[in-house]
């Protein structure tokens, strides 16, 4: 039953999101509603898709060229990019995307994975959980999408 709802729940949010995917990127949103373990992959081609509106459908040498040096992501995580998403990168990644500037702290130290999900957390962006969690596809695609409205909001409020 929880499954179904998960499952309903991100096809709803595909839908809501239309303004960043495009009818081809809806196959990738079907099967990262069905991960279990979302891949490094997953959340640089969401990251991508966030920040530029592209990179769902892309081959990944195009993804990576894209971010490689952006600031939105370490470069390292390029070198393995099969392996699972942790809640740390994935806050990371939400924090540059969005230029989250965080509390005193992120301030002072500059953006970390750690400081990064507790800012996320703060902002509900991301649930509650530790750097180290693998991050699920529906929970990649519920975080993107809280991303793009906190963006979406702070556009209209910088305006």
């Amino acid at each position: 039953m929880r499954k179904r709802v998960a499952l309903l729940l991100a096809l709803l949010l595909a839908l809501a999101w239309s303004s960043a995917l495009g009818a081809q990127s809806t196959q990738l949103v079907r099967d990262l509603a069905e991960r279990p373990v979302a891949t490094v992959e997953d959340g640089l081609r969401m990251a991508l898709l966030l920040t530029r509106g592209v990179g769902a459908t892309e081959p990944f040498e195009e993804v990576a060229a894209k971010l490689r040096g952006s600031g939105l992501i370490r470069d390292r995580w390029l070198e393995n990019p099969e392996k699972r998403l942790r809640k740390g990168q994935l806050a990371y990644i939400i924090v540059m995307a969005c230029g989250i500037k965080g509390g005193l702290t992120m301030r002072l130290t500059g953006v970390s994975e750690r400081y990064a999900l507790r800012e996320c957390i703060f902002l509900q962006l991301l649930e509650r959980g530790s750097t180290g969690n693998y991050v699920s596809g529906l929970e990649l695609l519920g975080s993107i999408g809280r991303a793009e409205k906190y963006l979406e909001e702070h556009r209209r409020t910088s305006q």
